[in-house]
């Protein structure tokens, strides 16, 4: 992919998915997959230990982007960004939205998952919500029975790809975010040593590798039911990895250097995104979903539209 990179980032959940510039036959899925506190900790970003096999043929099939940013290097707050396309001090939402912080996006604002439903599309979260107030961010569906919060990232996967197999005629965007490699570290017993590496380090690559594996076990499934084709694949994350400082960036999750807010940015369409390639270009999680929702409310996002 080119310079066109640009536009594509702020259109391909806006200009072709959401603001019906394309017929409802040409509609793609979209899978958006966020890992929690993870940063480059993938062997398409240079990691040479911790397998992550999933991420690493997404990239080979579509774009990697080495300069992802997000807003603010923690959960809650950045997941409403990724949500609204709106910098959070516009949202209202500076933090956490569990445990005493109670921060909460404002009433008013269009969200993507309300805005995909209004254009056609089932929408369906399962994992990870981490957001606030529910009405907001109101998905059609949530699958997850099982899922003990977002911890069981197995079963996670078991419901994500019943629910992608469903027989239903409108396009879909399932929105999957889950634990991995987030603390606690523990992986399901089934990943327990498949990183290879022993110790402590070991157990942190297999909680990684078994994140990643999920993203595997939803490809699989796009494959299966033959919708690979027609969907727009996004994996990325929150915020950068926890504790965990990835040369040559400084520190971690938390901080205001770029170890804290570069996160991964992995994307597969089919026809549009030409695979393989590598993107140096500076992005931020807000552009996702800026111009859909400029699109559709009187919210002001101030500057200037890129399409």
């Amino acid at each position: 992919m080119t310079g066109s990179s640009r536009v594509l980032l702020t259109s391909l959940l806006a200009s072709l998915l959401i603001t019906g510039s394309l017929p409802a036959a040409e509609h793609r899925n979209v899978v958006l997959f966020v890992v929690d506190a993870q940063g480059f900790q993938a062997g398409c970003y240079g990691n040479k230990v911790i397998r992550t096999p999933a991420i690493d043929s997404l990239a080979a099939n579509g774009t990697r982007f080495t300069r992802g940013h997000c807003t603010t290097a923690s959960c809650s707050a950045c997941r409403s960004v990724l949500m609204t396309g709106l910098y959070n001090h516009a949202i209202g939402h500076y933090g956490h939205a569990h445990s005493y912080n109670h921060f909460s996006t404002f009433e008013s604002v269009p969200t993507l998952p309300v805005l995909m439903a209004e254009a056609g599309y089932r929408t369906c979260s399962i994992g990870k919500y981490h957001l606030a107030p529910r009405a907001t961010y109101l998905f059609q569906e949530y699958r997850n029975k099982g899922v003990q919060g977002n911890r069981n990232a197995v079963r996670m996967a078991r419901n994500a790809r019943e629910w992608i197999a469903e027989d239903d005629t409108k396009p879909f965007f399932l929105y999957f975010p889950l634990c991995p490699p987030h603390s606690p570290i523990v992986p399901a017993p089934d990943f327990v040593g498949k990183s290879g590496l022993p110790g402590k380090e070991g157990k942190y690559a297999d909680w990684v590798y078994q994140g990643d594996h999920m993203l595997g076990e939803l490809l699989e499934a796009l494959e299966r039911t033959d919708q690979a084709k027609n969907t727009l694949v996004i994996a990325t994350g929150d915020n950068g990895a926890a504790k965990r400082p990835y040369p040559p960036l400084r520190e971690a999750k938390s901080s205001i250097y770029e170890g804290g807010h570069r996160e991964p940015f992995v994307a597969r369409w089919p026809g549009q995104i030409k695979p393989g390639t590598v993107n140096h270009q500076t992005i931020c999680c807000l552009l996702y979903t800026s111009d859909a929702a400029d699109e559709r409310s009187s919210v002001d996002l101030g500057g200037r539209r890129i399409i």
